[in-house]
């Protein structure tokens, strides 16, 4: 479900290309932690985009009933 989410949430982002991969990084004490690898197409646009994508992942979490 968390990859499902994660991957639908920033699947029709126009800076994202490539195929983007959900990893588990680590069970953390009070969850799980997983990071979320994409390319993008401008790198001046960086923080743009990554900001644009935690909030698409929030939504799409809060959608899904995923706690975040």
């Amino acid at each position: 479900a968390v990859e499902a989410a994660a991957l639908e949430a920033i699947a029709d982002m126009p800076d994202v290309v490539g195929e983007a991969k959900l990893t588990l990084e680590r069970f953390a004490d009070s969850g799980i932690d997983y990071a979320l690898r994409y390319f993008i197409s401008d790198t001046m646009r960086g923080q743009q985009v990554d900001g644009e994508a935690r909030v698409r992942l929030w939504h799409s979490f809060a959608r899904a009933g995923t706690e975040v």
